[in-house]
């Protein structure tokens, strides 16, 4: 890779890292809300929310 410093390697390997994990939580949220909670009558924004806010720490 002629002409492509580090830093420039550095910098594109950071965005796409955060990219990946922007989709992993947007994945993650969706499959909760569609699948896991599903036709769930009373679902607790509140209480998701904490859990979604707990599950992007760890990604």
């Amino acid at each position: 890779m002629k002409g492509i410093s580090s830093s420039q390697i550095s910098i594109c390997n950071s965005a796409i890292k955060g990219a990946i994990n922007g989709l992993m939580n947007e994945l993650i949220e969706l499959h909760l809300r569609e699948h896991v909670l599903g036709d769930t009558e009373e679902i607790k924004e509140k209480e998701l929310n904490e859990f979604l806010a707990l599950v992007k720490r760890y990604l």
